[in-house]
C-alpha cells in the first residue's frame, strides 16, 4: 500500500510503499482508509513546533474515516462493510483520570498513544486499530464529513465545559479555519445571532458570507482599533479558534466582566503571551483550554449530521481533496492557507478484498 511516512530525527516526509497491516489481535479492526484530513496540527509537527514520535519513522494522519474490511474474532461494535470514523486517541482505563470519567486527560493517550503522532495513522490506504477506537457511521451520513468528527468532538467538549450560553450573550470567534467554521455553524444553528468573527484572510470573509448567516466579519486590525476606542466592544464569550498565540492578548482585552475565553486550537510550543493578572482578576474572567475530547465522538457525529446540508459541504467551507501522490501540493496549500482544509482521498479499490473476512 501507499503511505506518507514522517521521520522527526531524519527530518523527512516521503511517500512509501509498505505492506498492508494485518489483524493480529482479537479486537483489531482493519479499515480501508477512504478520507484522511490534513490538520494544522500535522503541519506544526512537520515543522517541529509540536511534539511527536522521535525514535523511528511513523505514518501521519489523525482524521481518519473509511470502510471496515477485516475483523478480529472478538469485535462487537462493527461488521464488514461498515463505514467508520476512527478516534485517534486510546485510553489506559486504569489511571485516576480514566476512572474519574475524564479519559481525555489520560497521560497515556497524550504521550505515546495517538494515531498519526506516535503510532501509525491514516495517511495510508489501510490501518488497523482496536475496536474501542472505531465508531460506526450510518448509511445516510456523508462519509467525507468523517474527517471533521475529531475536530467537532473537541468543540463539543469545549461547549460542554462552557455550559449554557444564553442567546443574548455577545460572542466573538477568532480564526476562521476549519475549527472556526465548525464553531460558527454550531453557534448559528443554536440560535446565536450576536456574533462577530475576526479573521485576517479576506478570502475567508467571502466564504463566511456564502454561508448566509449574517455574522459581522472583521480583520484583527479593525478588532484592535475597536477594542481600544469602543468601551462596548466586549464579549461574554471569546472563542479562540486561531493558531496565533498573540490573539489571546487581544482576547484578554475584549472579554467582558465575568466572561469566558476558550482556547479551541493548539498554539506552537514555547510561545508566551503578556497578561495583566490585575485586569484578569478584576474582570473575574475565566480562561479554559480544550485539548482533546472525552467520549464525544457519538455526539460529534450527531451534530455533523444536523449541520451537514445547511453549512458544511466541502465546496461551501473551502475543503479541497488530494491524492497521496499530490501530498506536496496539499501540504503547501495548507501551509499557505489557500484552502480552509485539505483532505487526502484514497482509492476505492481494495487490494486485499479477498482477505476481507473475520479472522
Amino acid at each position: 500500500m501507499e503511505a506518507l511516512q514522517f521521520s522527526k530525527c531524519e527530518e523527512y516526509l516521503q511517500l512509501i510503499e509498505t505492506s498492508i497491516p494485518k489483524v493480529t489481535q482479537p479486537t483489531d479492526v482493519l479499515v480501508k482508509v477512504l478520507f484522511c484530513g490534513i490538520a494544522k496540527h500535522d503541519i506544526k509537527i512537520i515543522d517541529g513546533e509540536l511534539p511527536c514520535r522521535a525514535d523511528e519513522p511513523f505514518i501521519m494522519g489523525r482524521e481518519i474515516c473509511g470502510m471496515v474490511i477485516g475483523l478480529g474474532t472478538e469485535v462487537l461494535v462493527v461488521t464488514l462493510g461498515d463505514h467508520v470514523v476512527i478516534q485517534p486517541m486510546n485510553y489506559c482505563q486504569i489511571c485516576n483520570f480514566c476512572r474519574a470519567g475524564t479519559p481525555h486527560l489520560c497521560r497515556h493517550c497524550r504521550i505515546d498513544n495517538a494515531l498519526g503522532v506516535y503510532l501509525d495513522g491514516g495517511w495510508a490506504e489501510y490501518i488497523v486499530v482496536p475496536q474501542e477506537q472505531v465508531y460506526k457511521l450510518e448509511e445516510n451520513f456523508a462519509l467525507e464529513l468523517g474527517v471533521l468528527v475529531p475536530t467537532m468532538a473537541i468543540l463539543v467538549q469545549g461547549f460542554e465545559n462552557i455550559g449554557h450560553i444564553a442567546l443574548d450573550k455577545k460572542i466573538i470567534v477568532y480564526g476562521a479555519g476549519v475549527t472556526g467554521f465548525l464553531c460558527i455553524a454550531y453557534l448559528h444553528h443554536q440560535g446565536h445571532r450576536n456574533v462577530i468573527i475576526c479573521e485576517p484572510n479576506l478570502n475567508r470573509h467571502e466564504m463566511i458570507q456564502r454561508m448566509d448567516i449574517n455574522y459581522e466579519t472583521i480583520s484583527p486590525r479593525v478588532a484592535s482599533l475597536r477594542a481600544q476606542n469602543d468601551p462596548d466592544f466586549v464579549f461574554d464569550l471569546v472563542l479562540d479558534c486561531s493558531t496565533c498565540a498573540a490573539v489571546l492578548e487581544q482576547a484578554l482585552m475584549v472579554v467582558n466582566m465575568g466572561g469566558k475565553i476558550v482556547i479551541m486550537n493548539y498554539k506552537p510550543v514555547g510561545l508566551t503571551i503578556s497578561l495583566s493578572p490585575f485586569d484578569f482578576q478584576t474582570k473575574e474572567a475565566s480562561l479554559i483550554g480544550i485539548s482533546t475530547s472525552s467520549f464525544k465522538f457519538l455526539k460529534a457525529i450527531a451534530v455533523l449530521e444536523v449541520l451537514n446540508k445547511r453549512y458544511l459541504t466541502y465546496e461551501r467551507i473551502g475543503i479541497k481533496v488530494y491524492t497521496l501522490k499530490c501530498w506536496k501540493e496539499a501540504i503547501d496549500h495548507v501551509r499557505r492557507e489557500s484552502v480552509i482544509k485539505a483532505v487526502f482521498r484514497m482509492p476505492d479499490d481494495c487490494t486485499c478484498r479477498k482477505d476481507c473476512k473475520t479472522k
